[in-house]
């Protein structure tokens, strides 16, 4: 039975408790007030065009990092069970496999984005902006830097700290605020690397370092050799992909038809290519393969673990 009364709440507890809820609802302010910088300082100094281009690699940016919130969440509560049971071996382990699992969901999706988000949108709407190529791209970049921050500030949380995810926030912040000055020296794509792939670096790199004192003997170094195999991987995936683009038909098709045809083709042999990349530059072994395709209902439906 569980018995709730004010009698078993102390003094203590209830300051922690304080501290984590109040630090955790600031990270989501932090986060809504970052995001906004980027789309002011544009509209600001480069007029409607400009922002509504930032908008649209936007918003195809969003999409592909749309399965991550409720991966984070379980991030969160298996990590909580791993770290409370004491075991550094476990929690190290955790740690990999957790920054596995994103780098798929995030690298490999925010690639194929800069890759081909310009004739997503010739598909979507007709039409391909000029500036629209370079922005997809920096915001893929920065992307990929936000969606690591996010698993290593979840990781952060399961360890109990409380404090330098909004430190993070506030470097990114601050970046962007001394990036304003310059903003017409660096022009659009300058103001966009700096506010939103630099400050997000900088703010990956601040809470990659607190594991070294958050977690007992790990350093985020051992997930170099990771990293740098999911990159060879997704270059050999989307470098397969191009294939697509010679694809030629024997009768007359508008264009936008034509890159719709690339575009299924393209995603297809990414699909086909994919497993058997991730096995062979060794991003992953053949039990996290088998973890992955069971997760969306090809593999086995349940999986023993050791």
């Amino acid at each position: 039975e569980i018995h709730i009364a004010p009698r078993y709440i102390s003094s203590s507890v209830g300051k922690e408790l304080i501290r984590f809820a109040v630090s955790y609802q600031m990270v989501s302010m932090l986060e809504l007030l970052y995001a906004a910088i980027l789309p002011i300082v544009i509209l600001r100094f480069f007029g409607a065009n400009a922002a509504g281009v930032l908008a649209l690699a936007g918003r195809l940016v969003g999409t592909a990092t749309l399965i991550q919130g409720s991966y984070l969440q379980a991030i969160l509560s298996g990590g909580s069970l791993v770290y409370a049971s004491g075991s550094t071996e476990r929690m190290h382990a955790f740690i990999v496999r957790s920054f596995k699992a994103m780098s798929v969901i995030s690298i490999m999706p925010l690639a194929f984005i800069a890759l081909y988000g310009a004739n997503i949108v010739l598909v979507w709407t007709g039409k391909t902006p000029q500036l629209l190529t370079g922005a997809i791209c920096l915001l893929c970049v920065g992307g990929v830097c936000r969606s690591l921050s996010s698993l290593f500030r979840v990781l952060y949380r399961v360890s109990g700290g409380a404090l330098l995810d909004n430190a993070q926030l506030f470097l990114t912040i601050a970046t962007a605020v001394v990036i304003l000055p310059f903003v017409p020296k660096l022009g659009f794509f300058g103001v966009i690397a700096g506010v939103g792939v630099l400050g997000q670096f900088f703010g990956l790199v601040l809470i990659a370092a607190s594991f070294t004192t958050r977690f007992h003997g790990f350093s985020p170094r051992v997930l170099a050799p990771d990293l740098i195999r999911f990159s060879i991987a997704t270059a050999v995936i989307l470098g397969a992909s191009v294939a697509a683009a010679y694809i030629t038909v024997p009768w007359e098709m508008s264009a936008r038809l034509l890159e719709t045809l690339r575009l299924v083709t393209a995603s297809l042999i990414c699909l086909l290519v994919a497993m058997p990349a991730l096995l062979l530059t060794g991003s992953i072994s053949r039990s996290e393969a088998r973890t992955l395709l069971s997760a969306v209902g090809v593999g086995r439906k349940h999986l023993s673990v050791a």
